[in-house]
């Protein structure tokens, strides 16, 4: 029987354009390659944590998506399941282990290979791992928020001698190529278009606040901790006016770049899962999408009035958020042109990670690596462990801005969040300044 054919997708496809048209394509392969581990403190039942791989594998066919090329496209289909025996290395110590983490980039996975998955089990005697890299044609950041899940219920149950119980329902990635396939012929897709079209050319005095990107993308990282009284008025603040925590510090870091560089007319994209139904949301694969977030801000409005305007703005950007990056970058090109191109619209990422609640809960060390490089000037991930704090991990180009910048990039909004929570009413002038 043969198996159904699929295109890449779009998320997907934007992947090999991105490699295309890299000056380093290198480090966009790199960067298309999602790295994490799972680690089981003491008692390491290192039988039951392979089965428990095999089986997010079998149960995930995303997972198991073979790209093949076909004259000069690309396809895929999903091959069957079946069970791989992974290498082990045997390391004394976490520091070895540590140092260990630095050298698996070594481990490529080009898109075409047999499986878009590399994993291996590492013994430290009763403390173990299974450290796994996974390619993002096949994963993406809230697919891995489902593996941490479904490792942690599969190791359990197999180190226990159970199996685990087999699933209600399977949902399957090529529910998402197939709808993706619907929406493009639907007329959702061409009134997408126009208000897409509509917000990139009709900016007030658009403006690119970080400049031209480094080709040379290495990455430097820095985190902003926000807990105890301050993170509970914030939190307070979202449930009297309906904000998600999310929303607001992407506000709050479009307003410390207002403050650092004086542009108030930008865009902020939003990193989206892209699932937009039930089912999907239970479903691995590489669906992700960039929905771009527009602010033009008066810096004589009262702060929380700003904030609720923009909440209204944002809700019709989420609307119409289903169009997809590779859709909406020819209409962009209008500003990139007049600069002289080397200017992206995403020249940040704000995205929300869940998997910082998942490794709270966990009773195993649950950690995704940081990236190496980025293809843009920033890489601002929101994360949120409920009802403790919150947190704005800052991935930013080494080449183009020094720590010195970061930090004071980092004070800002920090004086912004504590003006914020002292005063929500006061004018964004104040606010901004740290009054």
């Amino acid at each position: 029987m043969e198996k159904p054919i699929y295109k890449l997708s779009e998320p997907q496809s934007l992947m090999v354009m991105s490699q295309i048209f890299s000056l380093r394509p290198e480090d966009v392969k790199e960067n298309n390659i999602l790295s994490s581990y799972f680690l089981v403190p003491e008692n390491c039942d290192y039988e039951a944590l392979e089965k428990a791989f095999n089986l997010v594998i079998e149960r995930n066919d995303s997972y198991r998506l073979k790209i093949f090329r076909k004259g000069l496209r690309l396809f895929q289909y999903v091959q069957d399941f079946t069970p791989c025996t992974l290498d082990r290395v045997k390391l004394a110590s976490r520091e070895e282990f540590e140092e260990y983490l630095k050298t698996i980039d070594k481990y490529k996975i080009p898109l075409t290979a047999d499986k878009l998955f590399w994993a291996t089990l590492v013994d430290m005697g009763s403390c173990g791992a299974l450290v796994i890299r996974m390619h993002h044609a096949c994963t993406d950041g809230f697919s891995m928020n489902l593996m941490f899940h479904e490792l942690e219920s599969f190791y359990d149950s197999f180190s226990r001698g159970e199996t685990p119980e087999a699933p209600k329902k399977s949902y399957s990635v090529t529910d998402f190529f197939t709808q993706r396939e619907e929406y493009k012929k639907s007329a959702q897709h061409k009134e997408d278009m126009a208000f897409w079209k509509h917000c990139y050319n009709n900016q007030r005095h658009y403006s690119f606040p970080a400049g031209r990107r480094a080709s040379n993308g290495e990455a430097g990282e820095e985190t902003a901790v926000f807990s105890g009284e301050i993170y509970e008025k914030l939190c307070t603040l979202c449930k009297d006016e309906g904000f998600s925590l999310q929303f607001l510090f992407m506000s709050l870091v479009a307003l410390t770049v207002n403050s650092l560089t004086r542009a108030d007319n930008f865009c902020i994209y939003s990193l989206s899962h892209g699932r937009t139904t039930f089912p999907l949301k239970q479903t691995s694969g590489c669906m992700m999408n960039t929905i771009p977030v527009f602010y033009d801000i008066d810096a004589n409005l009262n702060t929380r009035e700003f904030l609720k305007a923009q909440y209204t703005r944002f809700l019709e950007f989420l609307l119409h958020g289903k169009l997809s990056e590779g859709d909406r970058t020819p209409i962009s090109y209008k500003e990139a042109f007049r600069n002289k191109l080397n200017f992206l619209h995403g020249w940040m990422m704000f995205s929300s990670m869940e998997y910082s609640n998942t490794a709270r809960a966990s009773k195993y060390e649950i950690r995704r690596l940081p990236y190496k490089t980025i293809p843009y000037q920033f890489y601002c991930a929101f994360l949120e462990v409920k009802g403790d704090r919150a947190e704005i991990k800052l991935t930013y180009q080494k080449k183009r801005f020094d720590r010195e910048q970061i930090i004071k990039a980092k004070r800002a909004l920090e004086n912004i969040v504590k003006a914020l929570t002292e005063n929500p009413d006061n004018e964004i002038r104040h606010i901004i300044k740290g009054e």
